[in-house]
């Protein structure tokens, strides 16, 4: 259907053509809206009195479904009126149609279906479009995703990697430590192999002196062997004298010679006591010997175990643990000695 516009002469001469005030009304409207003059003529059967306005705006729609319709009324359309709408065109197509009308809506709908194949094309087109979009949108989210998760990954790596690096230098410092002790105990055990040896060293001093002090006590006993024999012959020779000599002056020399050997000896004990006494004087108001050196070296020199000569090497001895090492060594030999005798 091809709507017109009516110019002013016209439309006088199709309204002139109708004497009915009413149908001049509903003609000048149609006429307005730009209906084809046969139509006009084909719609006036259809056209109640109380028709209004836009339902023949409708009816210039007719291509159109009912449906889309109800969109493109006014504010004051109801179903109803579409409704009425409804049966103008039914009873317009169906009953009153010619089979021209009918040629002429198909020609009027074959020039719609290339612009429909159009509208399809592009739906389609935009509907490849949408969902090649959502596939990378989908594909983006899937990636950001994946992004989430690996950061995620990554936090947790670094959270371990600093939980290491925490427990390492734990550890670094745990070996310094153990490297300090290990200097330390290695220093020990150096002070203790030097002490060790040095005191192999004093032990061995000590062993020596010992062994000198046995050798001296082996030569002092062979030469009191000596002495002894030569006592024992000076004895027997001054009995052999005394048997030529009267009993009363062998009774006398006798005496004397065992007085004047008291004397003697008493004599020597003397001597040799204040030798002892000055020497322990000496040792013990030294200040640099302790108050336990002092009362070792005078517990020595009570004794008779202790001659002038061990005193004089134990006062030599240089610190305290050197002269209980030589006082026990003193004590073995004497004990050695008693069983001897």
């Amino acid at each position: 259907m091809a709507f017109q516009k009516y110019s002013e002469e016209k439309r006088n001469e199709i309204l002139d053509s109708q004497q009915e005030k009413n149908a001049r009304g509903k003609i000048s409207l149609l006429l307005n809206l730009g209906f084809p003059k046969d139509w006009i003529e084909k719609m006036l059967p259809y056209i109640n009195e109380d028709t209004t306005s836009w339902q023949l705006r409708m009816i210039s729609l007719f291509d159109q479904d009912p449906e889309d319709l109800v969109a493109m009324l006014e504010d004051s359309v109801k179903n109803s009126s579409v409704e009425i709408f409804q049966s103008i065109r039914k009873k317009y197509y169906i009953e009153k149609k010619s089979s021209a009308d009918i040629e002429q809506i198909q020609k009027s709908m074959e020039q719609y279906v290339p612009l429909i194949h159009n509208q399809l094309d592009a739906y389609n087109e935009m509907s490849a479009l949408l969902q090649q979009q959502f596939a990378v949108q989908q594909e983006k989210d899937d990636l950001h995703k994946s992004k989430g998760d690996l950061q995620e990954r990554i936090n947790a790596m670094q959270k371990e990697h600093e939980k290491i690096s925490i427990e390492k230098e734990d550890i670094f410092h745990q070996l310094q430590d153990s490297e300090k002790e290990k200097i330390s105990i290695q220093q020990q055990l150096v002070d203790a192999t030097e002490s060790l040896q040095k005191s192999q060293g004093t032990a061995a001093s000590y062993e020596k002196q010992i062994a000198i002090l046995n050798n001296r006590i082996d030569e002092l006993e062979k030469q009191l062997e000596v002495y002894q024999a030569k006592e024992n012959e000076i004895a027997q020779e001054e009995e052999k004298q005394l048997e030529h000599i009267p009993v009363k002056r062998r009774i006398i020399w006798s005496s004397f010679f065992h007085d004047s050997k008291i004397k003697r000896k008493e004599e020597l004990d003397i001597q040799e006591q204040a030798e002892r006494e000055r020497l322990a004087k000496e040792y013990i108001y030294d200040p640099s010997h302790s108050e336990e050196q002092a009362a070792l070296f005078l517990d020595a020199a009570g004794t008779e175990e202790w001659t002038l000569e061990d005193l004089r090497t134990l006062a030599a001895q240089s610190d305290i643990d050197s002269m209980k090492i030589l006082q026990r060594k003193i004590e073995q030999l004497h004990k050695a000695s008693q069983k001897k005798k």
